[in-house]
């Protein structure tokens, strides 16, 4: 499948490699791209910095999805991953869990 994400707003939940590999992959489409998560691995960090993406460092809550076309969900915590997945089809978006 594929996807224009140019100007949409692209969600993802989780600062850690995966979240990582997953931004690099955005950063290309020209989409708009927050990142929600307590803590950032550096490459993250480094991003946000140059303003290529938003970071939201604290844990997730539903307002985090607001405008979002499609979420990307980078976490281990399988109760948490439901939550997000029933959040984002609440709303509308498309969501999707890296490891699944």
């Amino acid at each position: 499948m594929f996807l224009k994400l140019n100007g949409k707003i692209c969600v993802v939940i989780g600062g850690g490699n995966v979240a990582y590999r997953k931004v690099v992959t955005l950063i290309e489409t020209g989409a708009n791209i927050k990142v929600v998560s307590p803590v950032f691995i550096e490459p993250l960090l480094h991003f946000g910095k140059a303003g290529k993406i938003e970071l939201r460092q604290k844990k997730y809550s539903v307002d985090d999805l607001k405008g979002a076309f499609i979420v990307f969900v980078a976490i281990g915590s399988k109760d948490i991953v439901k939550k997000i997945i029933e959040d984002a089809h609440a709303r509308g978006a498309l969501c999707n869990v890296v490891d699944d």
